[in-house]
């Protein structure tokens, strides 16, 4: 069964009184001319003139429109970080007469510095270099073939030039769990030291006492690392896997610190020997460990959705009075090991998504500024028929749901709340459901090899349980469908009107379709069992294995975080991490509200944030939260045992 487990959660509002001094101000002398002085110097100023190029507007937007934390935070910043590293790859001249025409404030109204802004971008271009999955979803369309060396190249001529500290970051590898595949963070560090290094390593790459000693370099791109005698015993102590994984971690993470070519790794000043090698000669980057040893990598095809939420209440410019409840949730997927299927699945997500936005002119739906316009007529014929003010604001949003994601699906369904005035609104429910190895939608016809036989299969189907439904709602003394309902049945075999799930092949029948409104939207299921004649193998759900469950704590910071997920705390919220305890499946974190009526608690379930299909043992998902006093606005839900 499904465990549903809510985080109460409470705002915090801080206040700050700021007292100000005024300054006497000192008597003005005048200093008498300097008779003696040399006439003014003839020789040209050698610092070019600041210029406001293409760093600058790369800054302001920066400045602008990136804010941790909030939603889709993380692929506007690897754009940022993108776009800066390559202009400035191609105009390094110009890097620091971009940065020093800097002419606006270094901190906004609501307290983001740049320099908080530059370090995250910095940081996020250094993750780049190590995986550039996060471009096909952010829309950067240039190439990106960069190094660390590229990044600091570019982002450390920049500190200086706006009169700030440079940021001294280290790109840190380490090894997935399984040992399968390489992940990275970043640290920032006091300075680029073997101590400093050391320090930053421990609990990822360097663990039980490993430590780095010393580095030198020895030209030609070739260092010579010292490490201590506890690295050898933790080397020694793991399989073949977890050496290649261990030693190529420390590997990279040197190569990238210090801009090298090759490694070698010494003991206290002695060869490093294994039970699997004599590590005698220089090391160069290592790959993961599924090209090492040709292993199908554990890692592949598993699913993440985040969704960017755009929200915004629109105001009557004169009386306040809200207009418009907008939102649009738009899903980002990620697919591991299959970036052409992501970004084609990406591109059509993000076109569904601006229709939603634009409004559809083939069939006439509205838009946001449909809507909005639609809105403040009703409000100016209000006002001037002397009525009321507007009793409830229009609405248009959407929300999304993952219904099924494994290795060969995934399908979300959208709901789309929309009121314009009237008695009440409606809702609107399709579904998008795509081939996680091409990144094609799918279509009905695709899920068979013979088509026709299958839809008709899937028609007889839905007129039985429709025709059930009718006869048992009559037994009870109500009708919940029309009387005519059978002749549009057929109508329900269109496409995006039908989503896969874990139990079966659902299609769905919105308000009026067959029913009147009052009986509300309905779902019909048609199990896996009453189609596995007709479907493909390949779109048939894999049989559920055993499944484990997650271990909640609170913690003092988010370092370690295996994914970091912030609930618009700024940074400053509780960290609450979630751990793996066996492979969790199909792990989905919502915000929710409350509130009272009449004594009675109602928990509405605003929209996802963030999807899994698969937590491994000992990953971890860490959320920043504001913690409650009484009203939950987090809820985590996962599958266990098997159901």
């Amino acid at each position: 069964m499904k465990r549903i487990f809510t985080i109460f959660l409470a705002l915090a509002m801080l206040l700050a009184l700021c007292a100000c001094g005024a300054a006497e101000a000192a008597p003005e002398v005048t200093a008498a001319p300097d008779v003696t002085a040399e006439p003014p110097s003839t020789v040209p100023d050698p610092t070019p003139a600041p210029e406001k190029n293409g760093l600058y507007d790369l800054l302001c937007g920066l400045m602008d429109n990136y804010h941790a934390g909030t939603a889709g935070s993380s692929l506007k910043a690897a754009w940022y970080a993108a776009s800066i590293t390559d202009w400035a790859a191609k105009n390094p001249d110009g890097v620091p007469l971009g940065a020093r025409a800097w002419d606006r404030p270094m901190e906004n109204e609501y307290g983001e510095t740049l320099k908080e802004k530059l370090d995250t971008v910095y940081a996020a271009a250094l993750m780049l270099t190590a995986d550039k999955g996060a471009l096909y979803d952010c829309g950067y369309e240039g190439d990106w073939d960069y190094t660390a060396r590229n990044v600091k190249s570019a982002f450390e001529a920049i500190y200086p030039a706006l009169d700030l500290p440079t940021a001294i970051n280290a790109l840190i590898w380490y090894a997935s769990d399984d040992a399968q595949r390489f992940l990275t963070t970043v640290a920032e560090l006091p300075e680029m030291s073997p101590a400093a290094l050391s320090n930053a390593m421990q609990g990822w790459c360097l663990q039980h006492g490993s430590a780095l000693l010393d580095v030198q370099e020895e030209g030609n791109g070739a260092i010579r690392a010292d490490m201590n005698a506890a690295f050898a015993q933790q080397v020694t102590s793991m399989g073949t896997a977890g050496e290649y994984m261990t030693i190529g971690a420390v590997v990279n993470t040197l190569l990238d610190a210090y801009f090298a070519d090759t490694v070698t790794l010494t003991v206290e000043g002695r060869a490093l020997e294994t039970g699997h090698d004599v590590y005698d000669y220089p090391l160069s980057r290592y790959a993961d460990n599924t090209a090492a040893y040709g292993q199908a990598g554990a890692e592949e095809g598993r699913v993440t959705v985040e969704f960017a939420i755009d929200a915004q209440d629109f105001a009557d410019e004169n009386t306040g009075e809200t207009l418009l409840n907008w939102r649009n949730s738009t899903p980002v997927v990620t697919i591991a090991g299959r970036e052409a299927a992501q970004a084609a699945i990406n591109a059509l997500l993000q076109e569904v998504s601006l229709t939603f936005e634009n409004g559809d002119g083939s069939d006439g739906s509205m838009g946001r500024d449909d809507m909005l316009n639609a809105a403040r007529e009703e409000a100016a014929w209000r006002a001037q028929e002397g009525y009321e003010p507007m009793y409830m604001p229009y609405e248009l949003a959407r929300g999304w749901s993952v219904q099924r994601a494994d290795g060969r699906v995934l399908s979300l369904a959208s709901g789309d709340s929309f009121y314009a005035g009237g008695v009440h609104g409606s809702y609107i429910l399709s579904a998008l459901t795509f081939d996680t190895l091409s990144g094609s939608e799918l279509q009905l016809a695709d899920l068979s090899d013979r088509s026709g036989e299958f839809e008709a299969a899937c028609l007889e189907l839905l007129l039985a349980k429709t025709a059930a439904l009718q006869e048992s709602s009559l037994q009870e003394g109500y009708q919940v469908l029309f009387d005519d309902y059978q002749k549009y049945v057929p109508g329900m075999l269109r496409e995006r009107n039908w989503y896969l799930n874990d139990e079966g092949l659902v299609f769905i029948a919105n308000q009026y379709e067959l029913a009147p409104y009052a009986s509300g939207m309905m779902e019909f299921t048609l199990f896996y069992s009453e189609l596995e004649a007709y479907l493909k193998p390949e779109y048939m759900p894999a049989a559920a294995g055993e499944e484990g469950t997650l271990d909640i704590a609170f913690a003092d910071s988010a370092a370690g975080a295996g994914t970091l997920l912030d609930m618009g705390t700024g940074g400053s919220g509780q960290p609450v991490v979630f751990t793996a305890v066996g492979d969790v499946r199909d792990l989905t974190i919502r915000s929710v509200s409350f509130d009272l009526y009449e004594n009675a608690a109602y928990i509405h379930d605003d929209a996802a944030v963030w999807y899994t299909n698969r937590l491994a043992a000992g990953e971890n998902v860490t959320v920043l939260v504001w913690i409650p006093d009484v009203m939950p606005n987090l809820a985590v839900e996962w599958r266990e045992g098997g159901e």
